[in-house]
């Protein structure tokens, strides 16, 4: 059953507020809506700031303000007054659509939810922030910013070249990204694809796989497996505890304290050089490959096999498998004093 709330019935539950201050006008909304049989909000908004708060209560409480700048008072609070915000209840989602008239106006929105409601939200080039959510998330942004903090839901989100910073992530997350920087820390798995944005990744509870076209690859303490590819963007990492597949084209690769147990690696560059370090303890069945690279090794080992191109050694006690290659790249190998 679909039931929606009039403009007219918008401005009986509002409270108004007409602010004036150098050609901006200004009309400020709250609304109280009731949450019972509510399992998914969506929302979207151009330029102006969306912000989510998940909290302990039952309704959704909403603050709106609708700003007009215009060349004169009288137009811009034409505008105004053609500004409002469409809400309607599908089944068991609520949907919220601003309906502005275009020109200089612009709304921001503050939204205190359930937190166990799941959130479809989308901006342009505005700015959209997410705090304390438990339910799953699709957010989308154009040219805008993303900013969440205590997110505890799975997270789907896509971007054009706007940013994303989310910190304090329980679920798993996935990012979609044409150009825009990705920042994500302390999260329990990641799947991230950009073409241009660099991505940085710290403290991952599980698996963690980042590709990127032209951007950089920064990874930090991942307990799972790490799967990262990149085509000219540099890749570092360290603090790594699982198996690791990593791959550039003609992007450098330092990777630090390689070696816990149970490790497998499986490294490769096109013409980007490899600097890799390995704990003390490390034990490996050891296979580098070079085109026309060179290589340097800095690290006990037995020679098992050596000629222009290969060379098969053991590492420690053989028990784990590194493959390690470059078509023009070279490949330093050096022991490290790090400790897990």
């Amino acid at each position: 059953m679909k039931s929606s709330l009039s403009t007219l019935a918008l401005l009986l539950l509002g409270l108004f507020a007409l602010e004036a201050e150098a050609g901006l006008l200004r009309r400020s909304e709250d609304l109280a809506l009731p949450a019972a049989g509510i399992e998914r909000l969506k929302i979207g908004n151009g330029s102006g700031l969306l912000d989510c708060l998940g909290e302990d209560r039952d309704d959704v409480a909403i603050e709106l303000v609708f700003k007009a700048n215009a060349g004169s008072r009288e137009k811009a609070q034409s505008m105004l007054d053609r500004s409002s915000l469409g809400i309607l209840r599908d089944g068991d989602e609520l949907r919220l659509k601003p309906d502005l008239p275009g020109g200089k106006t612009w709304v921001d929105i503050l939204i205190r939810m359930p937190r166990h409601l799941a959130l479809v939200a989308e901006i342009g080039s505005g700015e959209m922030r997410l705090r304390g959510l438990a339910g799953e998330l699709e957010i989308g942004a154009g040219s805008g910013s993303i900013d969440g903090r205590d997110l505890s839901g799975r997270i789907e989100a896509e971007l054009g070249s706007g940013e994303l910073e989310l910190r304090d992530l329980a679920g798993q997350v996935k990012v979609r990204s044409s150009s825009g920087d990705i920042l994500l820390t302390r999260l329990g798995s990641c799947d991230v694809k950009t073409s241009t944005g660099d991505v940085e990744v710290q403290v991952v509870g599980g698996r963690c796989r980042i590709e990127t076209g032209s951007g950089d690859i920064e990874l930090r303490r991942v307990d799972g497996s790490a799967e990262l590819e990149s085509g000219s963007g540099d890749i570092k990492a360290s603090a790594l505890y699982g198996p690791l597949r990593s791959k550039s084209g003609s992007g450098d690769q330092v990777l630090r304290g390689l070696g816990a147990e149970g490790q497998d690696l499986q490294i490769h560059s096109g013409s980007g050089d490899l600097d890799l370090s390995f704990l003390a303890d490390a034990s490996y069945e050891l296979q580098l490959e070079t085109r026309t690279g060179e290589v340097s090794a800095r690290i006990p080992m037995t020679v098992r096999k050596i000629t222009r191109r290969l060379l098969e050694a053991r590492m420690g006690g053989g028990r784990d498998r590194a493959r390690i290659e470059t078509s023009s790249g070279d490949i330093r190998i050096r022991a490290t004093e790090e400790t897990r």
